[in-house]
């Protein structure tokens, strides 16, 4: 008797211990297999580039369109928001997550080149930058985002 006892209490520990794993590998798998990390929030200065043409200027001919205007930040000068220096983070190039607050930076000429102060969140590990406001003076794009509108009609003057 003591012997299937015994065997029934192996069983159920089995039992436990795989549907315990199989939940945290579902968790796991839900969020992609990657843990989140906690960000860092911080105020940096650097320059907004081009990377395909900075870092690989012969695959702009067979990129695709959206990728050829992608940029991101080189930093030349970082602080978290205690005001502490970040300096491992100076000449890095951080990549921009995608939000709205940040879309003008990350995508499109109207910022190439341009000297940016940014504050947000940084993801170290994934060496990323979540971009909640930011200063820069528009360096390119096109000509019409900067004619006037005349009136309330919202139509551009020349």
């Amino acid at each position: 008797m003591k012997k299937y006892a015994l065997i029934g209490l192996l069983a159920l520990t089995m039992v436990l211990t795989y549907g315990a794993s199989v939940g945290f590998a579902q968790d796991e798998a839900a969020e992609g297999g990657v843990k989140a990390e906690e960000p860092v929030a911080v105020t940096l200065t650097g320059v907004n580039y081009a990377l395909l043409e900075t870092l690989a200027k012969e695959e702009m001919a067979t990129a695709n369109t959206a990728y050829v205007s992608m940029n991101g930040l080189q930093v030349t000068e970082a602080k978290d928001i205690d005001g502490n220096e970040l300096p491992d983070l100076v000449g890095q190039t951080l990549h921009y997550l995608p939000n709205k607050a940040g879309e003008p930076l990350f995508m499109g000429e109207q910022y190439k080149g341009s000297e940016t102060k940014v504050i947000g969140k940084w993801y170290k590990k994934a060496n990323a930058l979540l971009v909640e406001s930011f200063e820069a003076e528009a360096t390119g794009g096109d000509e019409w985002d900067v004619i006037g509108v005349g009136g309330k009609s919202g139509i551009q003057v020349l």
